[in-house]
């Protein structure tokens, strides 16, 4: 019982962690940078990519997910993000 409640109260601080570093890191960036042209409120989904809905990530829009879970090198929502040119997507 008492390494379930552990678990538990260990799961639960993890979860508020990764929420404070969201809010706090990423929710900015995307906010900035993202939400303009890829957002329910933002009045538009270009490429039918929504990134203020967590599903929107997995699911991706016409590109594909726009997050690959464990491979950052791979998540084309990183690469979007490190860009410093306005151009998304750029043209290949």
């Amino acid at each position: 019982m008492v390494a379930v409640l552990h678990v538990s109260v260990f799961t639960t601080q993890a979860q508020g962690q990764e929420a404070d570093f969201f809010n706090a890191d990423v929710l900015p960036i995307l906010q900035k940078r993202c939400y303009g042209c890829h957002s329910h409120n933002g009045g538009k989904l270009e490429g039918n990519l929504a990134l203020d809905w967590k599903s929107g990530w997995a699911t991706g829009g016409d590109s594909g997910p726009a997050v690959v879970p464990g491979k950052p090198e791979e998540s084309p929502l990183i690469e979007a993000v490190r860009r410093t040119e306005l151009e998304i997507p750029p043209d290949e």
